[in-house]
């Protein structure tokens, strides 16, 4: 029989946090696809966000890549006085709305979630329906860089402060198991700290595994990591790179992930 499988319940898809090193999301995809893996439920964090947004709008992981080649960064910020922070995050807001015109979550062709981080609360916050493209951009809203995205009343950071990677949310929207994604793992800052983005995503990944957040830590059921060792946060012009490793570490998880998600059938 050529599909002796089935599949063990819902799917999910969570996509952490990371700046450049995010673009390794995009070798997953192309695992995933490549496997014929899909997803129920996908969520992100930060770049998670972004990426796991145009999947679940149907681009393919090879459209994404380009996406991301053309992508004109400087476009994403917009300087500011830097009373809340030294850029306005505008920009990503556009970018989204063009590849994402309906820029609705329940327009999306899966059902897909974010996650962003309280100021008051110091707690998460689960965006899963409304203005996609703003919520995004409060998802990705590095403090002190970028100023904080206000919703609902909220003032909302960057959600890899609280939950890089958005287990728990694909869990809430109703996955029983997870694959996560987790960037940072084996990242080492061997660079000279050159650059307040190179501090501050430094600085979250030392926080991350607090015993302060520690009941927010679900990386799923399956958990990839690609293995980023020296590539800056701001790495962007190591696109292929970074896809690569997302591949090479995705390919070495598929036997695990059939493991998890898939029965094999009764004949």
């Amino acid at each position: 029989m050529l599909f002796p499988y089935k599949r063990k319940g819902k799917m999910g898809l969570a996509l952490s946090s990371g700046a450049a090193h995010g673009l390794a999301h995009i070798g997953v995809l192309k695992v995933m696809e490549k496997n014929g893996i899909n997803f129920d439920y996908i969520c992100g964090s930060s770049v998670g966000a972004i990426i796991g947004a145009l999947w679940a709008e149907g681009y393919t992981s090879g459209e994404i890549y380009q996406i991301a080649k053309r992508m004109n960064w400087k476009k994403i910020v917009k300087i500011t006085i830097p009373k809340r922070g030294f850029f306005s995050i505008e920009g990503l807001e556009k970018i989204i709305k063009e590849y994402i015109p309906h820029n609705r979550f329940g327009g999306l062709k899966k059902k897909f979630g974010c996650v962003a981080t309280s100021l008051k609360s110091e707690k998460p916050i689960y965006f899963t329906e409304g203005d996609l493209a703003k919520k995004i951009a409060a998802s990705c809203a590095i403090p002190v860089i970028f100023k904080p995205i206000q919703i609902n009343g909220e003032y909302c950071i960057d959600g890899g402060f609280i939950e890089n990677t958005p287990a728990t949310l694909a869990r809430t929207l109703g996955a029983d198991s997870v694959v996560g994604v987790r960037l940072n793992k084996h990242y080492q800052f061997t660079t000279k700290p050159d650059s307040i983005i190179k501090i501050l995503l430094q600085t979250i990944k030392i926080m991350s595994p607090s015993e302060k957040f520690s009941k927010y830590i679900d990386r799923g059921d399956v958990v990839i990591n690609p293995k980023i060792r020296e590539i800056d946060y701001d790495g962007l012009d190591r696109i292929d790179k970074l896809v690569e490793l997302g591949k090479q570490a995705a390919q070495q998880k598929i036997k695990n992930i059939n493991g998890k998600f898939l029965l094999k059938k009764d004949r």
